[in-house]
């Protein structure tokens, strides 16, 4: 099976050192919070942003 995307289409690995530089920065940036308590708060935050509109 073949990679969906060659390296060739990395642009000489430039983007994929920009990737894991950027991966390396988010696990170095402190404890991680679980997906489901940020979407929760985004959801709520949203939620009240849409009702204040209809007011």
């Amino acid at each position: 099976m073949t990679s969906p995307c060659p390296a060739a289409c990395l642009s000489n690995g430039i983007e994929l050192e920009a990737l894991r530089a950027e991966i390396a920065s988010g696990m170095a940036s402190g404890i991680p919070k679980p997906a489901e308590d940020v979407f929760a708060r985004l959801e709520s935050k949203y939620r009240a942003t849409d009702k204040s509109k209809h007011r």
